[in-house]
């Protein structure tokens, strides 16, 4: 499987970053099959750090190494979906045992869907309503070095600001 990082530099040796904004899914290194998204967060990357240059970094990932690790995965934006990202970006829940979460991408769109629920003025239900309509794309996070050596480097490319 191809997977996807999006950064201001290329990535060739991935880390786990910890001390991070509160992100979907905690600390870990982050990518994605969906290399439009992947570009496009490499140029938020570059506007928010306004330093290096808008990357792409390619990697494979065997998914057959799945049963090798511990994997947390969303099939969709669910209530446990939706409970797992809300505790990780009110930092109540900053550390976890999974070595790979797989799931929905909170994006910046979504993410305004969700304040109202996270400062507990909205239901889950409505929450998942609102979000029904909206394009959410995957993500891979990798939360250990177990798994993050699962993880190969391809390539990289300079994204562009079409």
């Amino acid at each position: 499987m191809k997977l996807y990082h999006g950064s201001n530099e290329v990535i060739k040796v991935p880390k786990l970053l910890e001390g991070q904004r509160p992100l979907d899914f905690g600390n870990g290194f982050y990518t994605t099959t969906n290399l439009i998204q992947c570009r496009a967060f490499a140029r938020k990357v570059l506007y928010r750090k306004n330093t290096g240059k808008a990357i792409v970094s390619h990697y494979e990932f065997d998914e057959n190494l799945l049963p090798d690790i511990n994997v947390l995965q969303f099939d969709s934006p669910n209530k446990e979906w939706l409970e797992f990202i809300t505790k990780n970006r009110i930092k109540k829940n900053p550390d976890n045992d999974y070595d790979l979460i797989i799931g929905p991408v909170a994006n910046d769109d979504v993410y305004n869907t969700l304040l109202p629920y996270f400062a507990g003025n909205m239901s889950a239900e409505i929450a998942l309503m609102l979000l029904k309509p909206k394009k959410l794309f995957n993500q891979y996070t990798f939360c250990s070095d177990k798994s993050i050596q699962l993880l190969h480097y391809v390539a990289s490319e300079e994204v562009s600001y079409e």
